[in-house]
């Protein structure tokens, strides 16, 4: 890492060149008996600043020591922040629960997006710690979505788990650190290269404290639910009807004759998450769940095990499968309060381990406790409500933060530096 100790240039001449990149971050408050040149909190984000713009520095050819990058110090004027955003080739929110609470963040946020071009396009999230699917806004889930990430998991997943300030706390995590800032510098020659927002005269932008906060009022996120199990109708041969209804979405696998059904316990789980919830059948969700359609939402697929003794729909779900989606979750119930559950689970789990190989030889122990059978009404809430939040992350990851693990040879190779292909 960069060590932060180095003096910061002269504030004059940080106001007159113009930046390749603005990094937004909310600011620590020093204790009050704090001194704040002792002011310990944000040392970790100037060593960031330092490290990236000494990147950008190395892709670009500026001069050694060049201040490529532009950080609001606490002695920065209003003006000098506003010229920054004004005529910076790239804006980069340092993304946190803290950050998207921040008045002032949301107001930087919104007057970078006022500019003329594709200013969107320009916005390149680096994840400081991870953020709720629940605690993002909508103007951070709606950013142009960019190539997954498809290699090196491993430092992706680590990224999306710790984040960068997690990552820095950790020795050993170093080179991890190390490779997401460079591929973070990499996007930001690259889209400074692409040039897709308009720098204009920061007097266009209007008075930086007045804009609006772009953060404000944000809808709550979507959770896609899809339910597959058998409807009463249908249901394979001597299996009880008594746990089903003319819907899939009428399935209740736990409670007896009495239970409610399984969608609407799961829809007051994600409200309360602070999801809205959109519940399908699993037929009504195949677009995005099977197909190339591009998803708009973290998913939960939740599966009845004796679905699974219709071969097609077992084929299905072996093609769901198949697939690499980490954006979508698995759970599936197997209630122990069931006599036939307790007849037939060795093959209902052994129908389960045929449809889900992929998933269960690649995923952790809490995504392989909720394939395996989920005995009652308790640990499936458990499970859903991790679940939920672990795929909204991987949405995340996946489509806002992605990085690339294949070194650029030059700044204007015209490869997609976001991307681990």
């Amino acid at each position: 890492m960069t060590p932060a100790g180095a003096p910061p240039p002269n504030a004059a001449t940080r106001a007159t060149s113009p930046p390749v990149f603005f990094l937004s971050y909310v600011r620590t408050p020093p204790p009050a008996d704090v001194p704040e040149p002792e002011h310990a909190p944000d040392k970790l984000v100037l060593e960031l600043f330092a490290e990236l713009n000494a990147e950008v520095v190395r892709l670009t050819g500026a001069p050694p020591g060049a201040q490529v990058g532009y950080l609001p110090r606490p002695d920065d004027s209003a003006e000098q922040s506003a010229d920054a955003l004004a005529r910076c080739r790239a804006f980069v929110p340092l993304c946190s629960p803290r950050y998207f609470a921040s008045t002032g963040c949301g107001q930087q946020w919104h007057a970078f997006t006022s500019r003329p071009g594709d200013p969107r396009a320009a916005i390149i999230p680096a994840l400081w710690v991870p953020v709720p699917t629940s605690g993002q806004p909508s103007v951070f889930r709606n950013l142009p979505q960019a190539t997954p990430a498809a290699s090196l998991p491993d430092v992706a997943r680590r990224y999306a788990e710790e984040g960068l300030y997690g990552l820095m706390a950790l020795e050993e995590s170093n080179d991890a650190y190390s490779l997401i800032v460079r591929r973070i510098a990499e996007r930001i020659v690259e889209t400074a290269r692409r040039s897709p927002a308009a720098p204009v005269d920061r007097h266009e932008l209007g008075v930086l404290r007045e804009q609006p906060d772009a953060f404000a009022a944000s809808p709550p996120p979507r959770l896609a639910i899809a339910v597959l199990a058998p409807r009463a109708s249908g249901l394979p041969q001597d299996r009880q009807p008594h746990r089903y209804g003319p819907s899939p979405l009428d399935w209740h696998p736990y409670g007896g004759s009495v239970g409610a059904p399984l969608a609407e316990r799961m829809s007051e789980l994600a409200r309360n998450l602070g999801f809205v919830p959109d519940i399908r059948t699993f037929h009504d969700a195949t677009a995005e769940l099977l197909d190339a359609t591009e998803p708009t939402s973290p998913w939960i697929l939740v599966l009845d095990p004796w679905s699974l003794y219709d071969e097609e729909t077992a084929v299905l779900v072996r093609r769901f499968d198949a697939g690499d989606r980490p954006w979508a979750a698995v759970l599936a119930p197997l209630a122990d309060d069931d006599p036939q559950n307790a007849q037939h689970g060795p093959t209902l789990r052994e129908f389960l381990r045929g449809a889900l190989p992929r998933r269960r030889a690649s995923s952790r122990m809490m995504h392989r406790a909720a394939m395996d059978g989920i005995p009652n009404a308790e640990v499936f809430g458990r499970l859903f409500s991790e679940l939920a939040e672990s795929a909204g992350l991987q949405f995340l990851r996946v489509f806002q933060v992605p990085f690339r693990t294949r070194p650029s040879s030059a700044a204007g190779s015209g490869h997609d530096p976001t991307s681990m292909d």
